[in-house]
């Protein structure tokens, strides 16, 4: 009698090998069974099969070679009684006549934590079922697949990022004139500017834009130097040279005195 089956499967990591393992499990409508595990994950595949008395078989393994048996255990037999051999992976499952039921067979694996992505690793179950303590003479077989796979590393996109407000407010800043400014408003730039070159290598654009913010700030600030007015001293230094040109001898000792306090006064200024 050909039986009905169905593949329940969960995956989950494992920081402790237990005997029973919390599982979501995932009905399937036929033998072959796909499921994903990154690299170091433990998967329980849960294999049932109703009205059995017992099972056995062989596990085959081919692919990449990336998964080893953790446990193999069965549940649901009455006092069932299993088997595994781990090195030629053969297995047994026996209840205890006449009771024929329901049998989990509950295999754990563990993926390599070596394992490259896209990895591929194919479990074979080769099979055959009795509901007696007696395999016919002529056993007929069955499988089930179990494919895991390790998923490839999908790199997150790198942000775009638009720095040309940035790169403007660099150049205008290193453009200024820095004699017209005074030194405490100038530096206020030179620190906004250190911090805006170094944005440039920001994959953030708010981290761009408030870099470029602050640097145009930053010149909108500058303080201007006073103005010193320009002052010409032509005509003063001629009346100072016409005055200590003059000959004394031809004027009054008064009116020489009102010169003499005059070019007093002018060399000061």
């Amino acid at each position: 009698m050909k039986l009905t089956k169905r593949i329940l499967a969960v995956l989950l990591t494992m920081l402790l090998v237990l005997p029973l393992v919390p599982c979501v499990s995932v009905s399937a409508a036929n033998v072959n069974y796909d499921v994903t595990a990154a690299a170091g994950e433990t998967i329980d595949v849960i294999l049932n099969y109703p009205d059995v008395l017992a099972i056995q078989g062989t596990l085959t393994f081919s692919g990449d070679n990336i998964v080893t048996v953790e446990n193999f255990w069965a549940n649901s037999l009455e006092k069932t009684q299993s088997f595994y051999n781990e090195t030629d992976h053969t297995f047994a499952v026996f209840g205890v006549a006449p009771i024929v039921g329901s049998c989990d067979l509950i295999l754990t694996f563990k993926v390599d934590d070596n394992a490259a992505p896209g990895s591929v690793q194919i479990i074979t179950v080769t099979y055959e079922s009795s509901e007696t303590d007696i395999f016919p003479s002529d056993p007929v077989y069955e499988t089930d697949t179990i494919t895991i796979t390790v998923p490839d590393v999908v790199e997150p996109p790198v942000p775009t990022v638009n720095y040309d407000a940035l790169k403007k407010a660099i150049a205008d800043a290193e453009a200024l004139n820095r004699e017209l400014y005074t030194a405490e408003s100038l530096a206020k730039v030179d620190e906004a500017l250190e911090e805006a070159k170094a944005a440039l290598t920001s994959n953030d654009q708010a981290t761009v834009d408030a870099a470029a913010k602050k640097l145009n700030d930053a010149i909108d600030a500058l303080e201007l130097k006073p103005v010193v007015p320009t002052v010409n001293y032509d005509a003063l230094k001629k009346a100072i040279a016409d005055a200590e040109a003059l000959n004394r001898e031809l004027y009054t000792a008064e009116s020489l005195a009102k010169v003499d306090e005059a070019l007093e006064e002018a060399k000061a200024a």
